[in-house]
């Protein structure tokens, strides 16, 4: 895929200027949900951030990281991504395979990404507490659904929780945090359709074993893998869907 959607250019263009934080969208958000990317800028933009997005942006590496791990072709994405990331001041990592490959994989592999790297969710939590993101707590009962990369990969746990019941109430699944659960994976979707159908079934019934009606997500892959579910019990969105409503 090489074309983007209409709104998300749109998106992009507001944010072509120069600035010292970059929002790296990723492939998956960008070619995949670009619904979900055009909703992350609008969060940024409602905390009134000032950042920049890329709209020729090149990959972290990290779908090629997953199919064949550290062959030269991988390094040569991860070195090419660095180069232009190393531009920033800062970079804000939408999808947590980009985040796990800049903050893990990297250093291992001796990529020099010198731009501070954060989460986004990490980064909401932080605008939250310096009072940029004003939160209203609507009440409604959620379940947050930990993607593996950040409970398992990166430690964080604590971050997204911070976000949710900001804006609503949360009702844990019996497997969270580190513990999670994984709820499925566009890339794989590809060539197992069968099996990431069945994993994402089981996370929603996961929610519906703790009474939740709706799970929030932190992952474009997870969170594309449990809305092509056919059901109507439990309410799929993202973060940024509780935090814009």
């Amino acid at each position: 895929m090489t074309e983007l959607d209409a709104k998300l250019t749109e998106a992009i263009a507001k944010h072509a200027d120069k600035k010292d934080v970059v929002l790296f969208l990723g492939v998956d958000a960008r070619y995949k949900v670009p619904e979900a990317a055009v909703k992350a800028i609008k969060v940024l933009e409602k905390a009134g951030v000032e950042f920049t997005v890329l709209a020729e942006e090149p990959t972290s590496g990290a779908q090629l990281e997953y199919l064949i791990s550290a062959a030269n072709e991988t390094k040569e994405q991860m070195a090419a991504c660095a180069d232009v990331l190393n531009g920033f001041a800062k970079v804000v990592v939408y999808d947590p395979q980009d985040a796990k490959v800049f903050k893990r994989e990297y250093k291992e592999w001796g990529v020099n990404l010198e731009a501070e790297t954060v989460t986004f969710t990490t980064y909401l939590a932080e605008l939250l507490a310096e009072g940029k993101l004003v939160a209203t707590n609507s009440g409604k009962e959620v379940t947050y659904q930990d993607p593996f990369q950040l409970a398992r990969d990166l430690g964080e746990i604590e971050e997204p929780r911070k976000v949710v019941s900001a804006f609503a109430t949360l009702k844990e699944m019996l497997c969270n945090g580190k513990d999670t659960m994984w709820a499925g994976n566009i890339l794989m979707k590809e060539w197992m359709n069968d099996v990431m159908d069945r994993v994402a079934s089981d996370r929603i019934r996961n929610a519906k074993g703790v009474g939740a009606d709706t799970i929030v997500t932190a992952s474009v892959s997870e969170y594309a893998a449990l809305c092509a579910v056919e059901q109507s019990d439990v309410q799929i969105i993202t973060l940024e869907d509780l935090i814009l409503a």
